[in-house]
């Protein structure tokens, strides 16, 4: 389906980031797989296989303008396109109470979450109005429609803020045939959930959700693929719920 297709993915390393980078990489499509930990790059590298024979790594810390920047140019005077963005990099810090936020971690969540995905739509954009041709996926979480299940206030106000990039940005490229569309997660079974949480808690959560389960990675990944799909160019501005039926909107 992605055949000869340049993707960027950030956070492409990690839980969500990984299995969309490779249905991409399965898909036959080039990827860049993004991440600001080398270990992290390198590990995700090694487990490819065969398919690593069409991926990029590249460290770049996206919160970082002139990091993206460099990225972006270095993408494309290599392979002379993007075609899909991905902007999966994100992260969220407990937090009980507005109160136990610092402004390092306020700073931090919202940097990574919602500047990175403005920095990396902003250096790609003249990219792909010059091609008239480009997807941008935003992977924004549940707690961008109502509030976070695990996560601080910090990181459902960047998840929220992602939406509204969304669509302002949707808007302004539709006439360039750039679509433009979010996915909102609900708690979905990663590394680092796991890592946050223990069983018992994760099992608690679940019985809340209607579907009575998490949602897993390779969920997420199924509605990355419908909306990069070249075909589907009347679908921009939107933002899918993948939550188990936990909010519906």
């Amino acid at each position: 389906m992605f055949s000869d297709k340049v993707v960027l993915i950030t956070g492409g390393a990690g839980g969500i980031g990984g299995g969309i980078a490779k249905m991409f990489l399965e898909q036959g499509a080039l990827v860049i797989i993004n991440d600001i930990s080398p270990s992290a790059l390198n590990s995700y590298l090694s487990n490819l296989g065969e398919l690593k024979k069409k991926a990029v790594s590249y460290e770049a810390n996206v919160s970082s303008s002139a990091q993206v920047d460099s990225m972006i140019k270095y993408i494309y005077s290599k392979f002379g396109r993007i075609d899909v963005l991905v902007n999966a990099a994100g992260f969220g810090i407990i937090a009980p109470s507005i109160s136990d936020i610092s402004d390092d971690e306020w700073d931090l969540v919202l940097n990574v979450n919602l500047k990175g995905a403005f920095y990396t739509c902003r250096s790609v954009t003249p990219i792909m109005k010059k091609q008239k041709s480009g997807r941008i996926i935003n992977i924004s979480s549940l707690a961008g429609k109502t509030k976070s299940v695990i996560a601080g206030v910090h990181y459902t106000s960047a998840k929220a803020g992602l939406l509204g990039l969304t669509r302002h940005l949707a808007d302004e490229l539709m006439t360039s045939n750039i679509t433009v569309n979010a996915i909102c997660p609900g708690v979905t079974k990663t590394n680092l959930v796991c890592e946050q949480k223990t069983k018992e808690e994760l099992a608690t959560i679940a019985t809340k959700i209607p579907m009575q389960k998490l949602g897993t990675v390779d969920d997420v990944v199924k509605a990355v693929k419908y909306f990069a799909d070249f075909e589907n160019s009347y679908i921009t501005g939107i933002s899918l719920d993948v939550n188990g039926g936990l909010f519906m909107n």
